[in-house]
């Protein structure tokens, strides 16, 4: 902040960090998104990525595909008003677009955790699960023309998850589309995973379960 230094991990990120057996090989850059400065540090050994948004202070982690694979992006350099994105593995240069939903045609996963949800005195019964997100965003053809958001459930505070259980989010043009799921059943303790790896655009703004004693 100005020119004092500010740390902008918190206890969390430095317990993740400091469990990787190498650090000493990272890479980070930076740059600007939608008005956000984003930091994206990379650990080649423990084959992890992650965004630190400084507006937000958020950390997310950065996957490339769908097996875990730490994001393809090594550097970055501003050119003609665009972000170009070196790719470590071949050597590809690539424009930064948040108007396209995959990494230069391989699949993206979204995906959220929610909080726990705990009654301490006795099981509860979600009736209805309703993520309030953007929807009719489906393309015209191919996958993602029906896009689906997915959800699994925990009831072992996130140890392990339950079935898929999808909802659709829209065809193009189906704005009125609701994401909802019903009748999940009881727990004592309750955590959810949504994940969409259509290469539709996500935006989810709130959620809420409707449950009962």
């Amino acid at each position: 902040q100005g020119y004092v230094p500010k740390a902008i991990s918190n206890p969390e990120m430095d317990s993740i960090i400091n469990g990787y057996s190498t650090v000493s090989d990272a890479t980070c850059y930076s740059y600007m998104l939608g008005g956000h400065p984003m930091l994206q540090i990379n650990f080649p050994t423990a084959q992890a990525s992650w965004l630190y948004d400084g507006l937000s202070g958020l950390w997310t982690p950065l996957e490339y595909g769908l097996e875990g694979e730490r994001h393809r992006g090594e550097m970055a350099l501003p050119f003609l008003n665009r972000t170009l994105i070196a790719d470590y593995s071949n050597g590809n240069i690539y424009t930064l677009n948040p108007d396209v939903y995959t990494d230069n045609g391989t699949a993206i996963a979204r995906e959220i955790i929610s909080r726990h949800v705990f009654h301490a005195n006795d099981r509860v019964i979600v009736d209805e699960l309703y993520v309030d997100m953007e929807t009719g965003v489906g393309l015209s053809t191919g996958q993602g023309s029906n896009p689906l958001a997915v959800l699994q459930i925990s009831k072992d505070n996130g140890h392990t998850w339950g079935a898929i259980l999808t909802a659709t989010m829209g065809a193009i043009g189906k704005y009125l589309t609701r994401v909802v799921w019903r009748r999940l059943g009881l727990a004592r303790d309750w955590t959810v995973k949504i994940r969409v790896t259509d290469p539709v655009k996500v935006v989810i703004t709130f959620a809420a379960m409707r449950l009962r004693a």
